[in-house]
């Protein structure tokens, strides 16, 4: 083994465990110097919570690792020994993925501001989670470790979770993120803060403003009914001139976002309780936006109960189509589930999007979460030129038990017979009844041995939930 030059034994090295590599500093001096080289720990990821661990690694890793490409942590760590060592290490971590919890966050913050100074950061991502009702202090130390996970530079992708409501900034705080901010450079390509509706916006406002030169991502989460939106975060969004994908409520303002010649994709809940102002903007948006490559929208259940609204939230379908120079190859519309299976509200959406598809000329993806079966029937070469894939997610009335089934059914059948070629995604179900009671088609036992031999494609689309392929019908009449 000591003719083999060194790069080769760094290849093997590269596939031992940490166990591994550290009985090699046992072996000779050779062995225990390329044990500890760069090479060897670069691209390695360490989980410090990964039982097999049993967080007796957690030291000797940070005291002797030069570097490591992922680092996932819980703070505080079970052993109270591993705090110096995580704030104090020389371990340069690319990226960081820290699990916060009561007592945690200041130690976080110094680990952070360690790692920081240490200068391979690039990918941070923290999540609070407090298990109960946080003292006031335990609110101060939060919002004092947002301030440090904003102020954070050289970072290109930043992931921030906090399952509690986040009180204002402090003044000290904002005086550190003011000071820094005139300091700092934009890196963050990407930015994910999905419960910012849980936040007083001033954390996200400040990233948002600071790194609107770079920004390519933004996920700011779907919100809820009762959030109150900054009318100061749609112009921020607006001033990113690299901004491709856009996840937000609906927020007061996103009609300036018509300036970001970029955005390509587009997801907006339209919430509940929606402003009348917010919903005019974001459909002056969508009615201008004619780059828009993929849109999705949430629609919420108490929407339908004021009509004003509900005409307000059907202009944002209407707008896609209106200008007739629409680019949108992916379009989804999700409508929430409270009440809303009946067909007559469900058709309050869906009528007009049907009559909007012939505007449509690029749409290649739909989906609707619930549709009736009807709107299959709208689905031809003439209204949807361009349409390889139609996911449908049924009324409750109309849902079918196996794919058997929904090939016998009249829409099912036009629409493959109109475009033979063309993709139907449904909920997962099984091919064909195999127990009873079977329903009425399998029990009609029509070419039963030829499903034995068609294999189903599985997807995850809407709601991370499993869809599957329809064939076209070669052999059921």
């Amino acid at each position: 083994m000591e003719q083999l030059p060194d790069d080769v034994l760094l290849e093997v090295m590269r596939c031992l465990t940490v166990k591994d590599l550290f009985a090699c500093r046992l072996v000779c001096k050779a062995l225990g110097a390329l044990a500890l080289h760069p090479d060897v720990w670069r691209y390695r990821s360490f989980n410090a919570d990964e039982d097999d661990n049993d967080n007796q690694l957690w030291q000797p890793v940070l005291r002797l690792a030069p570097c490591l490409g992922a680092l996932y942590a819980t703070l505080p760590p079970p052993v109270w020994g591993c705090l110096l060592v995580c704030t104090m290490t020389r371990c340069a971590v690319q990226k960081l993925s820290l699990t916060v919890y009561e007592g945690g966050c200041m130690h976080t913050a110094a680990m952070i501001r360690n790692q920081e100074g240490l200068g391979r950061l690039r990918l941070l991502k923290v999540a609070i989670k407090f298990h109960r009702n946080i003292s006031k202090d335990e609110s101060e130390d939060a919002t004092a470790l947002l301030g440090t996970v904003a102020s954070t530079s050289c970072l290109e992708q930043l992931e921030v979770y906090f399952n509690f409501q986040t009180p204002p900034c402090s003044a000290s705080t904002k005086a550190m993120l003011v000071q820094h901010g005139a300091m700092t450079t934009s890196s963050l390509r990407s930015f994910i803060c999905p419960w910012f509706a849980r936040s007083d916006h001033g954390f996200a406002n400040f990233v948002l403003g600071t790194h609107a030169a770079t920004l390519e991502d933004i996920d700011l989460g779907l919100g809820t009914k009762s959030s109150a939106y900054s009318s100061e975060t749609a112009p921020l969004l607006a001033g990113t001139p690299n901004l491709r994908k856009l996840r937000c409520p609906l927020l007061p303002g996103l009609e300036a976002l018509v300036a970001c010649e970029s955005l390509t994709v587009l997801t907006v809940n339209v919430c509940d309780i929606p402003e009348r102002r917010a919903l005019v903007g974001a459909a002056s948006l969508l009615r201008r936006a004619h780059q828009l490559h993929q849109v999705k929208l949430y629609y919420g259940s108490s929407l339908y109960e004021d009509s004003s609204l509900v005409d307000l939230g059907v202009d944002l379908i209407r707008a896609l189509a209106s200008s007739g120079r629409s680019q949108l190859e992916s379009l989804t519309v999700i409508m929430a589930p409270g009440g809303l299976g009946s067909r007559d509200k469900c058709s309050t959406l869906v009528t007009p999007l049907m009559a909007a598809l012939p505007s449509l000329p690029a749409l290649r993806h739909l989906a609707v979460d619930p549709a009736p079966m009807a709107l299959l029937l709208e689905v031809t070469p003439q209204t949807t030129p361009a349409l390889q894939g139609v996911e449908l997610h049924p009324l409750r009335e109309e849902r079918l038990p196996c794919a058997h089934a929904w090939l016998h059914t009249d829409a099912v059948r036009e629409l493959f017979s109109n475009n033979f070629s063309l993709k139907l995604f449904v909920p997962s179900v099984p091919k064909y009844c195999r127990k009873k009671p079977k329903c009425e088609v399998c029990a009609l036992g029509c070419h039963l041995p030829d499903w034995k031999d068609v294999q189903l494609e599985e997807f995850s689309f809407l709601h991370g939930a499993s869809c599957i392929t329809i064939p076209p019908n070669k052999f059921c009449n």
